[in-house]
């Protein structure tokens, strides 16, 4: 359906020459069925279907045809919708973010402790993350400045590991300055150690 972008409608599953062979398979083991499958399509591609079976097998009328493409348009809009809001909601939280900080300057011109405070906080707010560190390059020497989300043992063993030599640390943060780009890790243990060996002693 969607790589055709259109209806696909079949009377009776086992009798139908276009239905897929893991359908008729279905409809053997559980009961023929008739079916009807509309596309959701936004701007010519599709994003998902509305599918729609009668069992035992019974026919669809043209107008319940057509109310179930209205149906799947309506889905369309109210996906658009959401995805328009919630990106609505991302905007403003990074406004307000940035909001946060700025004031947190301003009021701090010679104390830049709770300005990287402020920017741990709410970068793990804003990434639904966990834990947040804020490091700062001095020298040779990366240096942990700011820690949140973490408990007081948690913290206690990640400030054991700082300060790190920039040129030979394994941490992620220290490659990130190496490679001067954002270091996106999915999934930290599946790293090979050769790309990230343990820096707790």
């Amino acid at each position: 359906v969607l790589e055709r972008g259109r209806m696909m409608y079949w009377p009776d599953t086992l009798a139908a020459p276009e239905v897929p062979e893991y359908m008729k398979q279905i409809a053997r083991e559980n009961g023929n069925f008739a079916g009807c499958t509309a596309p959701l399509l936004w701007e010519g591609k599709g994003i998902g279907t509305l599918a729609a079976h009668r069992f035992p097998p019974r026919p669809f009328t043209d107008k319940e045809i057509d109310l179930l493409q209205t149906f799947a348009d309506q889905a369309v809009i109210a996906i658009q919708n959401a995805r328009l809001f919630n990106e609505t909601q991302e905007a403003l939280a990074r406004q307000t973010a940035t909001s946060d900080v700025l004031q947190v300057i301003s009021e701090s011109p010679t104390d830049v402790q709770p300005v990287f405070d402020i920017i741990a906080e709410r970068a793990a707010a804003l990434t639904d993350a966990r834990f947040c560190l804020v490091t700062r390059l001095d020298g040779e020497q990366l240096h942990l400045v700011s820690l949140h989300g973490v408990n007081e043992a948690g913290g206690t063993a990640l400030r054991a590991a700082w300060p790190q030599p920039v040129a030979s640390s394994t941490s992620i943060a220290a490659r990130a300055i190496r490679q001067r780009d954002v270091v996106n890790v999915a999934d930290l243990l599946a790293l090979p150690d050769d790309e990230y060996a343990p820096v707790f002693k």
